[in-house]
């Protein structure tokens, strides 16, 4: 025999691999991102690299895993939480897929500037204020309109007593105004009346709760120009009755000021998450 061997060309159908599911890894609503996606299939499959894979909604990055479950790492996520990314696979080298894409609930820790509560986040606690807790992520909600461009703080001749000027305070200082003084429209009044965006546990920010929303406002971009700003800090010692604390800022710098009570300043409400 002559013209032996011969090589040849043989064709194999690809094996079926069905996608069965994605899931977040990592996160925890409102508190911490998402930081992996579990992939679920139906069968081992050996072939599958990260370059199979589209994540549309964050950014993907290495895959590693055995057996008929792999993991993906995310980052950058663009949905809100609590939405969904998507998940879309190509066959792999060998396979025939089918259950694509799939769909991930994912988790984000809120961030200053984001939307959320009814408001968009102004201030992230940190471990020296008092509300915080390791792990989590709390803070304040600013609405994102003034509730009055021009309203006095009120009481005038009126001591309140026992408000604060610090982080954490503004709504024991709101509730503490409201109980101590019966007049309408004053700003601690109109923010803890205030039904907005579905919450209605809006309150009149601290003096240093102002401060730091106000220091946040570029990023917030929901303070459309300068102004003064009331907080529910009352003066203490001899000007209590007659004065409060405001605060001012401009373009350059923010100043809290002591005034008087009859003065008419902006009103901007405030939540708590």
């Amino acid at each position: 025999i002559t013209g032996s061997p011969k090589n040849v060309v043989v064709y194999r159908a690809p094996s079926d691999l069905a996608f069965i599911s994605a899931t977040q890894i990592g996160g925890a609503s409102c508190m911490l991102d998402s930081n992996g996606l579990l992939l679920r299939f139906d069968v081992d499959p050996t072939t599958l690299t990260a370059e199979n894979i589209t994540v549309n909604g964050a950014t993907k990055g290495e895959l590693w895993g055995t057996g008929n479950m792999r993991i993906l790492a995310i980052s950058n996520i663009t949905v809100a939480d609590g939405a969904t990314v998507s998940v879309v696979i190509t066959s792999p080298e060998g396979y025939s897929i089918t259950g694509s894409p799939q769909a991930a609930v994912v988790y984000r820790a809120p961030y200053v500037g984001m939307s959320y509560g009814g408001g968009i986040v102004a201030y992230i606690l940190s471990s020296s204020n008092p509300g915080y807790i390791a792990g989590q992520t709390h803070g304040l909600i600013v609405a994102t309109e003034d509730q009055s461009t021009g309203a006095a703080w009120g009481c005038n001749g009126v001591t309140i007593g026992g408000t604060s000027m610090t982080v954490g305070s503004g709504l024991a200082n709101t509730q503490a105004i409201v109980n101590g003084c019966s007049t309408t429209g004053i700003p601690a009044r109109i923010c803890s009346d205030l039904v907005l965006n579905g919450y209605n546990d809006w309150y009149l920010p601290s003096c240093y709760e102002l401060n730091t929303i106000l220091s946040n406002r570029v990023t917030i971009g929901v303070f459309n120009s300068p102004g003064n700003y009331w907080s529910s800090s009352e003066s203490s010692g001899s000007y209590s009755a007659d004065y409060a604390w405001s605060v001012r800022f401009d373009s350059a710098a923010i100043y809290g000021n002591q005034v008087a009570k009859s003065t008419s300043r902006r009103v901007r409400a405030v939540r708590s998450f």
